[in-house]
């Protein structure tokens, strides 16, 4: 995801996949501390060029880390085996860094990408992540965007 050729690789490989249907293609990245500090920069760099695809590209980049995404909707997680009963989002879940080990700090295991992003990600409650988290406000508009719904 650093190198604009193999982004647009990955976005054709998507853009097979939505061609002659409604939206587009969404492209998810964390903003890394070693990255540039604001996120709608590091958006706008890593973004493919207009015009060399068939549907809508929109880029968000989460705001440190996806994870902050989880923690500003903790709550919404303890029905999950992983996650205890008194989880609750910190009150600005994106201000600091290694959101992972604060997640992890609510669970009753460690926390594995690979095991437990994707259920988490489905289990999220999306009024209170977008109440808490700019960037998933972002990610919320971003989809809109892609499936054709007037902006607000």
């Amino acid at each position: 995801m650093r190198k604009p050729d193999e982004l647009a690789k990955a976005v054709r490989l998507q853009e097979v996949r939505v061609k002659g249907r409604p939206g587009g293609v969404l492209i998810v990245r964390d903003g890394d501390d070693s990255d540039i500090q604001c996120p709608v920069e590091l958006a706008r760099l890593i973004a493919p060029q207009a015009g060399n695809f068939s549907v809508p590209v929109e880029v968000v980049i989460a705001c440190r880390e996806y994870e902050a995404w989880f923690l500003a909707s903790a709550h919404s997680l303890r029905s999950h085996p992983a996650v205890r009963d008194n989880a609750v989002a910190p009150a600005n879940p994106e201000a600091k860094r290694n959101a992972k080990a604060q997640l992890e700090s609510m669970m009753n295991e460690s926390y594995k990408e690979t095991l437990h992003q994707a259920k988490f990600s489905s289990m999220i409650d999306l009024t209170t992540a977008s109440e808490k988290s700019r960037s998933f406000r972002r990610m919320i508009h971003a989809v809109e965007k892609l499936i054709g719904l007037p902006e607000s």
